[in-house]
């Protein structure tokens, strides 16, 4: 009898640890940028709570903070481009990426080579010789030389400067104090609005994808929880293809488009949430091992898990 009830004992207590452990928060790291709309759509129009699940997201100014939180445990699930995946795995943090939430393959520009607006550049050919400011060993360095390699021009006719403060790169491209600089949008944008010249995107180039990745032991522990997360999300993304004031005021307040920009840039389209293509993830891991950047080689099966998307 005293066996049976010690038993039971047990039965209960891990019950009530399952219980526990799926009633914690599911926490997210986010940046407050366009490609992360769909979480704050889901988050503010309570998606997830209709999907039983309770997510925080974590906001961050800094990409950096954000993916030392993900090292740290500080959070369950980062949200980052193909390089923040490769690179916290290059470093030791067993993640898989879990889905991709945005592709410029979709025909939606994520970014571009931007000239200035006193600058007599009109095609990206004419970038020979000219320096070109972007942030090195990250994402907008690798379309930036994709883009130049498809329109024929060489990675050493092109001298790329470091200037790795977004903000401080566009009033050096105004102000022309450099003639080509590459940003993402909704800054390509604004910079249109006052001058200058887009010289390529990469619209439909595939080259740039937004994504979602956890720990390995966060998908094991918490693929329920995760399922349902992914569901709410796709139900955002269908709220914000159909567009709406309530979608732009959300866009607006919590994704940084300025102010100039707030009654006329479009509300992005959203495909719905699947894995990275091999071929993707191969050449984003292949261009930085051509530089010397990773410890290994990584595999398509070493960085992504599209297992549980619904």
């Amino acid at each position: 009898m005293k066996r049976m009830f010690l038993v039971l004992c047990l039965v209960l207590c891990l019950a009530s640890g399952m219980v526990r452990a799926e009633t914690k928060p599911l926490t997210v790291g986010v940046l407050p940028v366009i490609q992360a709309l769909p979480l704050f759509v889901a988050a503010e129009e309570g998606l997830f709570q209709a999907e039983g699940v309770d997510v925080q997201l974590v906001p961050f100014r800094m990409a950096m903070e954000k993916d030392v939180a993900m090292t740290t445990g500080g959070i369950d699930v980062n949200f980052g481009d193909l390089f923040t995946a490769i690179f916290l795995k290059n470093g030791g943090t067993d993640i898989r990426i879990l889905a991709r939430n945005t592709s410029s393959l979709e025909g939606a520009r994520m970014f571009g080579i931007v000239a200035a607006p006193q600058s007599k550049l009109a095609k990206v050919t004419d970038l020979a010789g000219v320096p070109v400011a972007v942030s090195t060993n990250t994402i907008i360095e690798y379309v930036t030389r994709r883009i130049e390699t498809r329109a024929g021009v060489g990675a050493d006719q092109v001298q790329l400067i470091e200037v790795k403060d977004i903000p401080v790169r566009l009033q050096m491209l105004l102000a022309g104090q450099v003639q080509a600089a590459t940003m993402p949008e909704p800054l390509v944008t604004l910079a249109q609005t006052k001058g200058g010249r887009v010289l390529a995107d990469d619209a439909g180039t595939n080259l740039s994808s937004t994504v979602l990745m956890a720990s390995k032991t966060t998908i094991a522990d918490r693929k329920a929880v995760l399922v349902r997360f992914f569901k709410a999300l796709n139900k955002a993304v269908l709220a914000i293809n159909g567009g709406g004031p309530k979608i732009r005021e959300i866009m607006n307040r919590s994704c940084n488009v300025p102010a100039p920009l707030h009654e006329s840039y479009p509300i992005p389209r959203f495909p719905q949430l699947a894995a990275p293509s091999e071929e993707e993830v191969k050449d984003a891991v292949s261009f930085l091992e051509d530089r010397g950047l990773l410890k290994a080689p990584l595999a398509y099966v070493d960085l992504v898990d599209g297992g549980l998307i619904p």
